[in-house]
């Protein structure tokens, strides 16, 4: 929400240029409305203002709309919220840099951006719970092989204390792309 809205002041910003009063007064209701209504309003809003009168900075004001444009799909807070999920930069970036950084910043470790989708996709899958990890290696040929998914545990769905997969290991992060890469 946090870019979302510097786009928004900035598009302000650039349609009015130092026009400060006038900035709040478009600003301020939109930002307000941002959570609960998503983007919609805004884009709104910016297509009757775009009409009414010129911006003062073109180019930075189709910048900021074209944002919107391009994020609106991310931007669908209503929608997030209706399903329960986390909104807002705290709740991710603290997940990331518990869940992601701490495993990929390990001393010893190299990571290519193509490992780190599979583990950081393995992980999501394993975390969400038994039927999903089974379903991911039922066609897999590793699983085959060894009649089983691995690091499936006869207990509750976790990793070790620092949050790392059972069973899995960067050794073994090629078998794991492959399987993802064939859709299982």
């Amino acid at each position: 929400m946090f870019h979302g809205r510097e786009h928004l002041w900035g598009y302000g910003r650039s349609h009015f240029d130092t026009e400060i009063a006038a900035i709040y007064t478009w600003a301020e209701p939109l930002n307000s409305r941002f959570e609960t209504d998503g983007p919609g309003p805004i884009l709104a809003t910016m297509a009757a203002l775009e009409a009414q009168r010129p911006g003062a900075d073109p180019e930075k004001a189709a910048e900021h709309h074209r944002y919107f444009t391009n994020q609106a799909d991310r931007m669908d807070y209503p929608r997030y919220r209706a399903l329960e999920l986390p909104i807002g930069l705290g709740i991710v970036e603290g997940a990331c840099k518990i869940l992601v950084k701490q495993r990929l910043d390990a001393g010893g470790m190299w990571w290519n951006p193509g490992g780190i989708q599979s583990i950081g996709t393995l992980r999501a899958l394993y975390r969400s719970g038994r039927e999903r990890w089974r379903a991911l290696w039922a066609g897999c040929p590793y699983a085959a092989e060894r009649g089983r998914a691995p690091g499936v545990p006869d207990g509750p769905v976790r990793g070790d204390r620092r949050g790392r997969l059972a069973g899995a290991s960067s050794r073994r992060a090629g078998v794991f792309a492959h399987c993802l890469d064939n859709g299982k």
